[in-house]
Order: C-alpha cells, then structure tokens, then sequence
C-alpha cells in the first residue's frame, strides 16, 4: 500500500542519483527488476512455509480419512468444502492455518529486523562523502565564529576551510 508507494519511489530516487544521467535508465530497470524479483521470491518463499506449516499442524480427528483428509491438507479453502459437517475437523484446519500464518508472520518480521540491520550496517553513508548544504553551513559557522574570535581547533578550522572551498562558498568580505 502506501508504505510501499514511499519508499519505491524513494529507493529509484537513490537509484537513479547515484549514476550518471546517461546511465538512469539502466538503473531505474535494475531497480525495477531487483524489486519484483524480491516480492516473487518473498511470495514463494514465505507461501512455501506457510503451506509446510499448515499441513505440519494440521491435526484432524481420527474419522477424517482418505480424499477428504487429503484435500484438507490442500489449503484452508480446500479443507473448507472437503470437510463440511464435521465442525471438529473444520475448527482443527482453521486453528492450523491461523497457526501457519502466524508463524509466517513472525519469519518475515524476523528477516525484515535482519535486513534492516544489514543494510544500517553494511550501506555508506553518503553525508561524510559529500558536501551538501548542511555541511556548508557547519563550514560557514565554524568559519564566522574563528572571526569573531573563538577559539576553534586548526583541524576544525582546515576542514572548515576545505568545505568551504570546495562548496564555492566565498567570503563576504570579497
């Protein structure tokens, strides 16, 4: 939903900006493609689970036997028509696909908190890489306050200088 709509359009920003403008269209189609490669994987992967789940809880009464014990292993749809009239089997193949889907639940939480970690641990910041405005400004501040006579390191007051410079901020006095 809209959570989703965000941060695509914000990971093809972030995408596209890190390569050359000749190169976005090659990068905005990776992207793409890395995207729905994911949520194909993350679909079969976590409905495999899900199916292994269920049919590993599922636990129907001893009178529940052959085709209809079968198709109840299906899915939860096919339990619901195999089963019709046996109230005991239908509870046991509803309590197992809660449980299934639960324990799902708790597996792609469990690898989104290890993505998460991943990616904080293992993705750059770009802030210290570059200069922005933010980082002019700290510049700028640094730099007015050594004129008005604080005292400010000398490897404060170089890189001061250097962002500065390379930001092609110039002095007022100029």
């Amino acid at each position: 939903g809209l959570g989703i709509g965000i941060s695509e359009t914000l990971s093809v920003d972030a995408v596209v900006s890190a390569v050359p403008p000749a190169k976005a269209g090659a990068a905005s189609s990776v992207s793409e493609t890395a995207y729905e490669l994911g949520v194909a994987l993350g679909i079969a992967v976590l409905g495999s689970l899900m199916t292994l789940l269920y049919r590993l809880r599922l636990d129907l009464p001893a009178d529940v036997a052959g085709q209809a014990a079968s198709r109840a292993e299906d899915s939860l749809a096919s339990a619901m028509s195999a089963l019709q009239g046996q109230a005991e089997a239908l509870v046991a193949a509803e309590h197992a696909f809660v449980s299934a889907m639960q324990l799902t639940n708790l597996v792609a939480g469990g690898v989104m908190v290890v993505g998460a970690g991943i990616a904080l641990t293992l993705i750059p910041s770009t802030r210290a890489a570059r200069p922005g405005r933010a980082d002019a400004e700290a510049a700028a501040d640094i730099e007015i306050a050594a004129d008005a006579g604080v005292e400010v390191a000398a490897d404060a007051r170089a890189a001061a200088e250097r962002t500065i410079s390379s930001a092609g901020i110039r002095d007022q006095g100029d």
